[in-house]
């Protein structure tokens, strides 16, 4: 039998000294249900402070795909914490950091060869986007700034990554956007945002990144991103033209190209990587 004035007092403090990352209105109302507070998890099992266990089924935030509680992955971290805890900030890297970086190149395609290890997608994403306007205003385009996504993206809730996901739960409430962010419409052939009928559609959905580069004006557009597969949005699949017709818009307009894959890169989608690089 559980202690319930011990998971009573969970509520409490949680109500009152935790910042939640969503609905603050309910949290700051009830506090966490107690069947969401977790305790433990081991493998594909989380149980809460009730003793009640469940799977796991989206791997936490699609992140734990070894499952919880790993003994020989937290042996492993806590070596490497005993050794050194943190090298990602100095000028030569650290001999961890370069021996994984080398290994990486074995599997991606060529050219994809270069790597900056981050802490979420949120943090990935914003790096990719300021990569992208650095890249642009080394070559002498400092106006070439904007960032294109599309209806239905999900690319994070950093302040940077928010403006280019889509939906006004992740971002109305935070004042005015930030400029350069533009959006185009969504590629899901159910519910076509064309009204048109794949396969006689004309890839409308693809053209509209063409239709917005030239209304923006290409010097102004530094990077499209994009989810290879819609993750947060649906599991929603584009069409096998739609990926090599953006990747030929890109390169006409001399626009980058940003694949948001952290939901469907390294084998989680079989090919996924190498479609979508173009390769």
């Amino acid at each position: 039998m559980r202690n319930l004035a011990l998971t009573g007092d969970w509520v409490n403090k949680a109500k009152e000294h935790l910042l939640p990352s969503g609905m603050l209105d309910e949290f700051a109302k009830t506090g966490p249900v107690t069947t969401r507070i977790t305790e433990e998890a081991h493998g594909i099992i989380t149980r809460n402070i009730n003793g009640k266990e469940t799977i796991s089924g989206s791997s936490a935030a699609v992140n734990v795909n070894f499952g919880y509680s790993r003994k020989d992955i937290a042996e492993a971290a806590m070596e490497q914490m005993i050794k050194m805890s943190n090298g990602g900030f100095s000028p030569g890297g650290s001999t961890p950091s370069i021996e994984y970086a080398h290994k990486l190149a074995e599997f991606t395609p060529e050219g994809l060869d270069r790597f900056l290890f981050v802490h979420s997608g949120s943090e990935a994403n914003d790096s990719g986007y300021k990569i992208a306007r650095f890249y642009w205003s080394s070559k002498g385009g400092k106006n070439k700034y904007k960032i294109i996504s599309r209806n239905l993206a999900y690319h994070g809730l950093t302040i940077g990554a928010m403006y280019a996901t889509d939906g006004k739960i992740f971002n109305d409430a935070f004042g005015p956007p930030i400029p350069g962010y533009v959006k185009i419409p969504a590629v899901y052939c159910y519910h076509c945002p064309f009204n048109k009928t794949y396969p006689d559609c004309n890839l409308e959905c693809a053209e509209a990144l063409a239709d917005t580069i030239k209304k923006e004006g290409p010097d102004t557009v530094a990077a499209f991103v994009a989810e290879p597969i819609y993750g947060v949005g649906g599991t929603i699949i584009p069409p096998k033209e739609y990926w090599p017709r953006i990747r030929e818009i890109c390169n006409e307009y001399h626009v980058l190209l940003i694949m948001d894959e952290v939901m469907t890169g390294f084998g989680r989608t079989e090919k996924i990587l190498l479609v979508s690089t173009g390769e």
